[in-house]
């Protein structure tokens, strides 16, 4: 974050030197606008005598166009910094969600092993109460045994009966 924030630092200074130089150059063109209104005067020729003309305003029009691009560069610069910075949180958090989601799957399983058990041990707490009932009916084996039973029982009648 400390580099963010003298990324911001940088950006703010430049900003300062992009109205300083910006607010230069409108008080050089007044200056010049106001020289060639009092052309009349002796100063005012004199002071357009030492100096080149337009050379001032293109120096500061540099000046301003030279502390823009830094403005552009350290904006650039931070525009990296954010997406750099986004895409590591990012990361984080998909990273935490996979970890919560392991974590929610162990628990989970371990849940439903434990619900399983007890299902079991309830299933066959259930069958032992039932089998040892007075009122249950006849082992799944001796109602088998006791079905064929009565089956040959009813085939030798019907073969008494028809004679045979």
């Amino acid at each position: 974050m400390s580099a963010d924030l003298a990324l911001y630092e940088q950006l703010n200074k430049e900003l300062v030197s992009l109205v300083d130089h910006f607010s230069n150059l409108v008080k050089a063109t007044r200056e010049g606008l106001e020289a060639d209104d009092s052309a009349g005067s002796a100063a005012a020729a004199a002071r357009s005598e030492r100096r080149v003309p337009g050379e001032l305003l293109e120096v500061v029009v540099e000046k301003v166009l030279a502390a823009g691009h830094r403005c552009i560069h350290t904006v650039s610069q931070l525009k990296k910094y954010a997406m750099v910075s986004d895409f590591t949180t990012l990361m984080g958090n998909v990273h935490a969600v996979q970890q919560r989601l392991t974590s929610d799957t162990f628990h989970t399983t371990r849940g439903l092993e434990h619900i399983k058990r007890d299902a079991e041990s309830l299933l066959s707490e259930l069958e032992q109460h039932y089998y040892s009932s007075a009122n249950k009916g006849p082992l799944p084996n001796q109602e088998a045994e006791a079905q064929a039973g009565k089956l040959a029982e009813l085939c030798a009648q019907a073969l008494q009966m028809t004679g045979g």
